[in-house]
């Protein structure tokens, strides 16, 4: 009764933009719930999980000095304020990926409430149900859910905030947050670069009326353009200087991507009106001549659209600006020509001019048709609720999201070379062979996902002690692209390990080195390689670039544990273990060795470690061996224990000393 009268007061004293905002808040806690289960995906894992510049703090600078991640992903990405919030998110969370979406559920929220004031905005004294309904379509919309729940797509919320609210303070007047959001949005994304094109159309549809009022228009805001202008320039400059990009394969020509953007665009207009099927990518045509069907329907439509924003330029401005915010922020795309051309994300931001559209059409229908207004939302709300919640659903378990994606688009091979990769993380080799050949089956001339197939495959190809299967595909590899493949150098050497064959896995593992000199692994590799022939000096150095480079793999440190042990410098080898343990705390191999130096210091702490490599690994005999002496050296010794560890690790095959077991006999009899 209490609760009923506290909700009364609310619903009736609250403002109702408030209340609108929390129910939007809770819908989409709601909708975006299954994904916060969700792993890191696709370009999350050279963004994020494998990126050792996030992790280590000392290295942060570098985000600002041209490079985006730790591995050889080519330059040209100038992001550094998107990589500093997963270096935030990795310092609160580490690899736990409920905290990186979390963040990106909370700045498509800010993203729904700027857009709501911005609407509001733009058509004043607009009924409150029209902003909620045209506001709540954005928030829900199934075609908005890759820029969430994708972790890497982050970058389009970022630089979708930081625009809207750099538009939002440009209709206000206030200049000088203009300029601080459109450098915040710089950092975030490259198509931060449309917000003066963006602001000039704005000029032209409302202000334009002759060529006098450029000047007045200049005149009154000269300082702002003057800003504008600067900061672009001093943009471009860093980012062509410091952010030079790697060249890397062209797809197609320039001409062929202006044919396939547009009809990409066509696409994006087509899952926004009708959001089935969803997808991570799409299948594009591949469009060279105007006189091809798709070509000449979607650059008529992009013709069709510009004579429709001139056209519509006097009298309905909202139309025109509208579909000039949804052409200008595909822009880039156009000049862009990208490995992946129609990716769901990549509308978020041009969303914004359709949204505009959406406005007007909305206030026109209520207007004549106001209950009309009403059945749409109760009919399409619930339905993208809905569909949201399922399409987020999907992301939940890898397997089966890169099974739907490459139902929904077969001929790709980047997603049967995405399903085969988690197929082989399992240990299910002929689903992941299968999947591999149909990689590179469907690659077609996809040099990137071609190599990346063959050296997934040959890692199948290893796992089945098919070596010299194996080794072809690498040689074949290392013909299809250069530089060589991240990896293939270093699978080369470890086929060669599994051969027999030392000199060549070192050497293998040398140019690996040369090629990657600031990949942890390959430091590692050549580490443990150094320690098996007890060369320890170059183990050591190795080991300690490898720390330098990801201080937070355990590798290293476990490494110069072992060094420091085989030297008998035990307090030493004692933190090393220590630190790899609390970055691996689940590995009963670490567990163990911690352990059994603790014991052999004749500390305590000894008995939890063993204990634990035990609970996490029950069949590993010389964890039973080690606690078994353990018992039998306390004081008063615990014989039962000892004894039944050591027949454990007798029946696991364990060399348990013959004089121990005869001391524990003798013992049990007296």
């Amino acid at each position: 009764m209490y609760l009923s009268y506290y909700l009364y007061v609310i619903i009736n004293f609250m403002p109702k933009e408030n209340i609108f905002i929390i129910c939007i808040f809770i819908c989409l806690i709601i909708i975006y719930l299954p994904s916060f289960s969700s792993n890191f995906i696709f370009d999350d894992n050279h963004m994020i999980v494998e990126n050792a510049i996030i992790k280590n703090p000392k290295s942060l600078h570098l985000l600002f000095k041209g490079f985006v991640t730790s591995f050889p992903i080519p330059k040209g990405m100038c992001r550094p304020l998107l990589m500093l919030t997963f270096a935030l998110n990795y310092a609160t969370s580490k690899l736990n990926p409920l905290g990186y979406h979390l963040t990106n559920l909370i700045l498509h929220f800010l993203n729904t409430s700027i857009l709501y004031l911005l609407l509001k905005k733009l058509i004043k004294d607009i009924p409150l149900s029209i902003l909620f309904f045209v506001t709540s379509i954005f928030a829900i919309h199934p075609l908005n859910s890759e820029a969430v729940t994708y972790i890497s797509c982050r970058s389009d919320l970022m630089v979708n905030s930081f625009i809207l609210l750099s538009f939002l303070f440009y209709l206000k007047n206030i200049y000088g947050l203009t300029i601080l959001f459109y450098i915040l949005a710089l950092g975030s994304k490259e198509t931060a670069l449309c917000l003066p094109i963006i602001l000039a159309s704005y000029e032209f549809i409302y202000n334009f009326k002759n060529l006098n009022s450029i000047k007045d228009i200049l005149k009154t805001n000269k300082i702002l353009y003057i800003s504008l202008f600067t900061i672009t320039f001093l943009y471009l400059l860093y980012k062509l200087t410091i952010f030079a990009p790697t060249p890397t394969t062209v797809y197609r020509s320039a001409y062929s991507n202006i044919l396939i953007q547009a009809w990409v665009s066509l696409l994006y207009l087509k899952l926004f009106l009708f959001p089935h099927p969803l997808n991570i990518l799409h299948e594009v045509p591949n469009l060279n001549s105007l006189s091809e069907p798709y070509a000449f329907i979607s650059i008529s439509f992009i013709l069709a659209t510009i004579i429709i924003i001139i056209l519509t330029k006097r009298k309905q401005k909202l139309i025109s600006f509208g579909l000039s915010w949804f052409l200008i922020c595909l822009l880039p795309k156009f000049y862009a020509r990208l490995h992946f051309p129609a990716c769901e994300h990549h509308f978020y931001l041009a969303s914004i001019g359709i949204f505009i559209l959406l406005l007007y059409l909305s206030y026109r229908l209520f207007i004549n048709y106001p209950k009309l207004l009403y059945y749409l939302a109760i009919i399409i709300l619930p339905l993208f609720f809905t569909l949201t919640f399922l399409r987020n659903y999907e992301y939940t378990n890898p397997i089966v999201f890169w099974k739907i994606s490459v139902e929904r688009a077969p001929n790709l091979g980047t997603l049967h070379n995405n399903l085969g990769t988690e197929y082989l993380k399992i240990g299910l080799y002929s689903y992941a062979e299968e999947e591999f050949k149909k990689a590179i089956q469907f690659a077609h001339n996809m040099k990137e996902t071609i190599a990346s197939a063959k050296l997934n495959l040959a890692n199948v190809y290893i796992s089945q002690n098919k070596y010299e299967e194996a080794e072809k595909l690498i040689e074949d590899c290392l013909k299809i692209i250069y530089p060589p493949p991240l990896g293939a150098y270093q699978t080369l050497g470890v086929i060669y390990m599994k051969m027999g064959k030392e000199d060549l896995a070192l050497n293998a593992w040398e140019k690996e080195l040369r090629y990657y000199p600031n990949l942890p692994e390959i430091n590692l590799n050549l580490g443990i390689f150094y320690l098996n022939k007890k060369d320890f000096d170059k183990a050591k150095n190795f080991f300690i670039r490898a720390i330098k480079i990801d201080p937070n793999h355990y590798a290293g440190y476990y490494g110069l544990a072992r060094i420091c042990e085989n030297e008998n410098n035990l307090n030493y080898a004692l933190a090393m273990y220590k630190k790899a343990c609390s970055l691996k705390p689940n590995d009963f191999y670490l567990n163990y060795h911690l352990g059994s130096l603790y014991a052999r210091l004749g500390y305590s702490q000894a008995l939890i470690y063993l204990l634990r490599a035990i609970k996490l690994n029950p069949y590993f005999a010389p964890a039973h061996n080690d606690l078994a002496v353990l018992y039998a050296s306390h004081s008063p010794p615990q014989r039962e224990l000892a004894k039944k560890h050591a027949q454990i690790a007798l029946s696991l095959g364990y060399p348990v000393d013959k004089n121990f077991l005869q001391l524990l006999e003798n013992n049990f009899n007296k």
